[in-house]
């Protein structure tokens, strides 16, 4: 489509960039839309399952964990930072998508507009 408004019949540089933008925000949803499945994948720091790899078992029954902590105020601080920035992350990956996909559709339009412009002029 991008060739066809470039084509010295048409000479429509114009709408030629707009079709390049809209690939450029194309790009840009689609790597917005990766980062928040990665986020959701990954889930809330604070809800993350813990590895018992280097556990000790005596017995079947009796599980020694190693990553056992007292919780403290630090690391309670530190977990809702975390979880924080989680949020954020994920917000800020959001608002992407959805700027992104208005920014097409405002391109689209006014591509679609002067599609039917130059087919009445026909």
């Amino acid at each position: 489509m991008k060739s066809l408004f470039m084509k010295p019949d048409l000479c429509r540089d114009d709408l030629a960039h707009l079709l390049k933008d809209v690939q450029a925000h194309e790009k840009q949803k689609l790597h917005m839309t990766v980062t928040i499945q990665v986020l959701k994948k990954a889930g809330w720091p604070s809800e993350r399952l813990v590895s018992h790899e280097h556990c000790r078992f005596k017995r079947p029954d009796e599980h020694e964990c190693r990553h056992v902590h007292e919780i403290t105020v630090a690391a309670g601080i530190e977990e809702a930072e975390a979880d924080a920035e989680y949020d954020n992350a994920l917000k800020e990956a959001i608002r992407g998508v959805q700027d992104a996909v208005t920014s097409i559709n405002e391109h689209l339009e006014e591509v679609m507009y002067e599609i039917l412009a130059l087919e009445g002029n026909e």
